[in-house]
């Protein structure tokens, strides 16, 4: 009987993180499709120096959000948690308004930097038109802070999906007013254009901030903090902003540091191409990070589901000190995600120009191919970075990232401007694979697990490159549409899979079982 009831218990878990986990991975998928839906609209309208530009604002934007931010979101979602788990529910609040405090001096420290720093910073960069956007967009940082920190409440309550749906709210936002706005009357110059969707970006961050902060005031309402005496107040609240600053200063500084390389990254590509001698130099960077970057990024937002179980599988084993178990999983877990990596890279390999061709600018197809094997990289040290999460190893983790960016950086400074294309695809295949390497070796040195063997890899590749060979060559003309040939891989490529027996249902059971 007991030994029923636990099964059915086992079972309603596993469903309730099924759920959760599926309701984010369709959210996640909704916003990379809107987002990509915005610059394949944005491509037409500003063309392909423009998205360069656009991406050249959001990189320097990306700095100033995370000064702004300061790890808030992270703290307030540790120590949130924390009183949860120990009933002191008074402090909940407390801590809330604590970080909103901090959310807010912050914001406005990085609105002044990067109103005032804009003109600086354009005339660095050799666009001195990117000034009125960039100040249009420092007004947004207090708001953006502000969702950070009432985003890390809902984390900790358990009220992700709720909370997530505010990004959905931003998307709209900013896409319905750009629209309408080019709809009515259409910039006719570049700078014109730039003010205008920046400042609806602006406008779309005060959106989820006030559906964030409606939420919180219902929200709240489970936790109180009347029963307790004044001065026990004015204690807690100067032990919790100790306690947000010990959590949140040095996670401040990684970030920052690793937003600061990211800025410097996307500046010294269009500045190295121009180096170079590549006329286009503008164009050639909105293609790439605009257009076949996004494209490329998309499926891992199938990801999110399995690394959100993913986590606390890992910090379970590892907690009860299961070690050997541990190592078996990680390995089957690299091999699974091995198997999903090669069929999207596949994908991008034999179906480059009907993928790209959501882009009214040419080129997009090219670049998605030479970039295509990115793909297991990418993605397999994604899940290579949970891993080492769910060990607790995240600030070996921003170490790590962080020699990444500063690799980066150097490679870009000194080949961009003699191989020019060359040397960024250089630069790209080389960082990831260092990153993914040194994830492999961290995780080794903690936990025995086995790397991905010959067969693993091998197997996977010919499977790929077989049903990609077969669906796109001397096909009869009914089953010459994209949709069709697409099916057609996906069928043979898991019906080859099964039968050379790299994926069996044993291998799905397992890692439901694990998961579980």
């Amino acid at each position: 009987m007991q030994t029923a009831i636990a099964k059915n218990h086992s079972r309603h878990v596993w469903l309730q993180r099924l759920w959760g986990a599926g309701a984010l991975t369709v959210l996640a998928l909704f916003l990379r499709t809107l987002s990509i839906s915005f610059k394949i609209y944005l491509s037409g309208q500003i063309g392909a120096a423009g998205m360069g530009l656009y991406q050249l604002i959001y990189s320097v934007y990306g700095f100033g959000c995370t000064l702004a931010c300061g790890g808030l979101g992270l703290g307030v979602t540790t120590l949130c948690s924390r009183a949860i788990a120990k009933k002191q529910w008074h402090r909940v609040p407390q801590v809330v308004l604590r970080a909103l405090a901090f959310a807010a001096v912050l914001g406005c420290i990085a609105t002044g930097l990067l109103y005032f720093g804009a003109a600086p910073v354009s005339k660095m960069l050799g666009q001195p038109i990117l000034a009125t956007p960039l100040r249009l967009f420092s007004v947004s940082l207090p708001f953006a802070a502000i969702s950070g920190c009432l985003q890390g409440y809902f984390y900790a309550t358990g009220e992700v999906v709720r909370s997530e749906l505010s990004q959905v709210l931003k998307r709209f936002t900013k896409m319905g007013i750009v629209m309408a706005a080019f709809a009515a009357s259409p910039p006719r110059q570049m700078d014109a254009a730039l003010a205008l969707i920046f400042f609806a970006s602006s406008l779309s961050e005060i959106v989820p901030a006030f559906y964030l902060s409606v939420l919180y005031r219902v929200s709240r309402k489970k936790f109180t903090s009347a029963q307790l005496p004044p001065s026990a107040l004015t204690a807690a609240k100067g032990s919790i902003a100790l306690a947000l600053v010990k959590i949140c200063l040095p996670l401040a500084v990684c970030q920052n540091l690793q937003s600061a390389f990211h800025t410097l990254e996307n500046t010294l590509v269009p500045q190295g191409f121009a180096k170079s001698g590549i006329a286009d130099a503008m164009e050639r960077y909105g293609v790439l990070s605009g257009m076949a970057m996004p494209l490329l990024s998309y499926p891992a937002a199938l990801l999110v589901s399995f690394s959100m179980l993913l986590i606390p599988a890992i910090v379970r084993l590892h907690t009860r000190g299961q070690r050997e178990k541990l190592g078996r999983s990680l390995s089957h877990i690299l091999r699974i995600t091995f198997v999903f990596c090669c069929g999207v890279m596949a994908v991008f390999l034999f179906f480059p120009g009907p993928v790209s061709g959501i882009f009214s600018t040419k080129g997009v197809a090219v670049y998605l191919r030479l970039l295509a094997p990115l793909c297991p990289l990418i993605y397999m040290d994604h899940v290579t970075d949970c891993m080492l999460k769910g060990l607790g190893l995240q600030f070996h983790v921003m170490i790590q990232n962080l020699t990444d960016m500063m690799l980066t950086v150097v490679l870009l400074y000194f080949l961009l401007p003699v191989w020019g294309l060359a040397g960024y695809l250089f630069t790209l295949y080389c960082t990831t694979t260092y990153n993914l390497v040194a994830g492999w070796w961290l995780l080794r040195r903690r936990v025995d697990f086995s790397y991905l063997a010959p067969g693993w890899v091998a197997k996977p590749l010919l499977c790929c490159l077989i049903a990609g060979f077969v669906a796109t060559r001397g096909l009869p003309p009914v089953l010459s549409a994209f949709p069709v040939r697409l099916v057609l891989f996906l069928v043979l490529y898991f019906a080859l899979l099964f039968l050379c027996r790299d994926l069996t249902s044993k291998d799905l059971h397992r890692l439901r079982a694990l998961l579980g």
